[in-house]
């Protein structure tokens, strides 16, 4: 599935998908939300068990419950996706990817919009997390955000996954984390250049934390406690 767009600018939909392929490749697809309510997911595109690359899902306006540049449900690894949200409001969680295998290279760009209550990941995955990213450019008009993180592996390690808080944003900041209780979260890092309310992590893991940053500016104010 390759090169589709949906865009949705009113009415009601359970679940909104740029393209979706069952063993197949999916790549360069998107979903854009300007209008209208998405129940429950706002995808680029879903694969059950092939790669997701270079998948887009783009908010504006309207309501989202879960948004997310790609998908992979089965199997497949989940590389270079991305959710811009820059209106509207998403309630759940906003990802860059969410991935059944590994995820790297996923990205979220917050450039407003309401992220009240929802979390924020680069990238979600079974396997390894790496060099996925969130940036925080405009302050969402309503930023009570439950977490920030680079990226999330629920079976595998995190490494060099980075948050970029450039705009005032609340809610936990993680550069990366792991579930595992066998692998660990590495080299890691969140660049803080305006102010956060809400506790800062470089990295958080079961087992190991190793190498993980945490970059605080000159002026910025954090209200909460900040661990490397």
């Amino acid at each position: 599935a390759e090169e589709n767009t949906l865009t949705i600018e009113d009415g009601t939909a359970t679940n909104a998908i740029g393209a979706k392929t069952k063993a197949g490749r999916a790549y360069k697809n998107k979903s854009i939300l300007l209008g209208g309510s998405v129940t429950n997911n706002l995808v680029g595109a879903e694969s059950a068990s092939g790669a997701a690359e270079e998948n887009t899902a783009v908010v504006t306006g309207g309501t989202a419950l879960h948004a997310m540049g790609a998908h992979t449900t089965l199997a497949g690894d989940a590389t270079e996706n991305h959710a811009v949200i820059s209106g509207g409001t998403v309630t759940g969680s906003l990802k860059g990817a969410q991935s059944a295998g590994k995820a790297a290279k996923n990205t979220v760009e917050v450039k407003g919009g309401n992220l009240s209550g929802a979390s924020v990941m680069g990238a979600e995955a079974v396997g390894d997390a790496e060099k996925n990213s969130v940036t925080i450019t405009v302050t969402p008009t309503s930023n009570a955000v439950t977490i920030i993180t680079g990226a999330h592996s629920t079976g595998g390690s995190a490494v060099n996954n980075t948050v970029d808080v450039n705009a005032a944003v609340t809610g936990k900041i993680i550069g990366g984390s792991t579930d595992s209780a066998g692998l660990d979260a590495i080299d890691n890092i969140v660049n803080v250049k305006a102010d956060v309310t809400g506790d800062v992590y470089g990295g958080h893991a079961v087992r190991a934390s190793l190498r993980n940053i945490v970059n605080i500016a000159d002026g910025v104010t954090v209200t909460g406690h900040v661990y490397g």
